[in-house]
């Protein structure tokens, strides 16, 4: 097959999202180091993480055998409204770096944070409400919801905004 026979972006249908994430960990033969606790330097314990993650990403987090996850029908649902996001085959990369290898990246510009940041945190604020918790992602998610229903817009702060909030900052020795 030419070059030129692959085409530039691929998209696929929404019918063909992913419906499971797939564990990297679970392929390596050389599986990385723990996370240790810092207190102790000992490897972290589920219920250490559970103070600062959900039950269910610890489980996922620390598992190095499960090779798919499913991804639950509702955050799979939230993803349609972005998603699929176009593979990019990178030709003119590939040509400038004189390589043989076939370079791909992800263009994650059609949702409104323009990275690939809302997909995890989509998923965290899932399992945060399923446990019965809140935090960032949870209100990064409400937040999402509400510009993408059109009750919020972006603000962008003038110099005189920020200069008040410096002026309302503790004074540094």
């Amino acid at each position: 097959m030419s070059q030129h026979e692959i085409p530039y972006k691929i998209y696929l249908q929404e019918s063909e999202m992913p419906t499971r994430w797939y564990n990297l960990r679970a392929d390596m033969k050389n599986k990385p180091a723990p996370l240790l606790n810092p207190a102790t330097l000992q490897p972290c314990k589920p219920e250490e993480l559970e103070a600062v993650f959900c039950a269910d990403l610890v489980r996922q987090e620390l598992d190095d055998t499960t090779l798919f996850f499913d991804i639950p029908q509702e955050v799979r649902e939230y993803y349609r409204t972005y998603r699929p996001s176009p593979l990019v085959r990178a030709y003119n990369l590939e040509k400038k770096l004189g390589t043989p290898a076939k370079i791909y990246y992800k263009f994650e510009g059609n949702n409104t944070s323009g990275s690939h940041k809302l997909n995890s945190a989509i998923a965290q604020a899932y399992y945060a409400k399923k446990q019965g918790l809140t935090g960032t992602s949870y209100f990064d998610m409400v937040a999402y919801e509400k510009f993408h229903n059109g009750e919020m817009s972006d603000y962008f702060p003038t110099d005189a905004d920020l200069q008040t909030g410096f002026d309302g900052l503790p004074a540094q020795p």
